[in-house]
């Protein structure tokens, strides 16, 4: 009787156990891990929810044009748009294709920006501005799922 009686709660940790485990796997899949580099010096490391957007704004070199780049974060970096005047969108387009609609099927664990000007990034509530010099942000798996 008594062995009967450990063993159902031996059997009942082991399922609480391994639904805390699962619950927190569940959880811990829809985060990214997100480091910024400028000039190849790590100076942020984000946790960050999938979901999550980055904003990368810039004056254009060339057209003189405010940039914003919008991107969402999810394991990868997908284009979510830009926002410029008429100027910047005909030197990205060179009139033949749509930034916005192209942005849309951006996708990278990476992106790199250089600057001679001024750069600003945006990331969960926090803003880095950059000063001639070039920032590279990775995202990276908070947890790696394998593949068979």
């Amino acid at each position: 009787m008594r062995t009967r009686m450990i063993l159902r709660m031996v059997l009942i940790l082991a399922a609480i156990s391994l639904t805390l485990t699962l619950i927190l796997y569940i959880a811990l899949i829809d985060l990214s891990y997100v480091e910024i580099y400028i000039d190849d010096s790590i100076i942020y490391r984000f946790i960050v929810p999938c979901g999550s957007e980055v904003s990368i704004s810039f004056n254009n070199s060339y057209t003189g044009s405010p940039v914003a780049i919008t991107l969402e974060i999810c394991r990868e970096f997908r284009g979510a748009g830009m926002i410029t005047d008429a100027a910047g969108y005909e030197y990205y387009s060179q009139d033949i294709l749509d930034v916005n609609m192209s942005l849309k099927t951006y996708k990278s664990k990476e992106i790199i920006f250089c600057t001679s000007q001024k750069l600003e990034i945006k990331i969960l509530g926090n803003k880095l501005l950059i000063n001639n010099s070039c920032a590279r942000i990775k995202s990276r798996d908070l947890i790696k799922l394998s593949t068979p």
